[in-house]
């Protein structure tokens, strides 16, 4: 790894370790779900799978609840994630997307479904870390599905950036709870990324 790689992963660890250890004082207690959208109309979020040469050789997309379309007659929005090294599951990204799914179902359903629903949200994004093995991942690319050129078209809206920053850094710390003998503030901090993701998406503004 370049050491100017190497530099840019430290710097983006040691901030994941002081979200988990601001959160540890309370994680004892069930973190409330975001203020997320109310029902509405939708838009597809998709995932480009790369291959070894940086071609897209699939989409995977999950519908997110919006109140208002943030695009009408736009191409779906797309994030594209950067890899140390190319996972040997690049359909990790299935589970990512089913966990987006299970949370906007969550955000829409009565508070004890809800509370169901994020389980196996939470369950869906560890899923999507193992997958992932031990490389690490970064946003890479934002903006829209180009199926024409099969590329995704540039389109840095804060928003969406932010989004998927704060996934990247959701499956950092999942990946983390997998390994680590105490991951319960590891999995905290992570579903607090997943969520600050999901209200970035569904409300198209950067969520704090």
């Amino acid at each position: 790894m370049a050491k100017a790689h190497r530099s840019r992963w430290l710097g983006t660890t040691l901030a994941l370790i002081a979200l988990v250890l601001g959160l540890g004082a309370s994680v004892g207690a069930t973190a409330p779900a975001p203020a997320y959208a109310g029902p509405g109309s939708s838009f597809e979020m998709c995932f480009p799978i790369y291959n070894a040469e940086g071609q897209i050789i699939d989409w995977i997309c999950v519908p997110i609840p919006v109140e208002q379309d943030p695009c009408p007659g736009c191409p779906d929005f797309a994030i594209g994630f950067d890899h140390l090294v190319l996972p040997s599951d690049p359909w990790y990204l299935e589970d990512l997307a089913l966990g987006l799914d299970l949370l906007g179902q969550a955000s829409q359903a009565d508070p004890r479904e809800a509370a169901a629903l994020r389980d196996r949200a939470q369950d869906a994004f560890l899923s999507a870390a193992e997958r992932l093995g031990e490389t690490w991942v970064r946003l890479g690319e934002a903006g829209f599905v180009d199926l024409e050129q099969n590329i995704v078209r540039p389109e840095p809206d804060p928003w969406l950036v932010l989004g998927g920053a704060d996934l990247a850094s959701g499956l950092t710390l999942m990946q983390e709870a997998l390994v680590n003998p105490e991951p319960t503030p590891w999995l905290t901090a992570g579903m607090a990324q997943f969520d600050a993701a999901f209200d970035a998406l569904a409300n198209q503004q950067p969520a704090g």
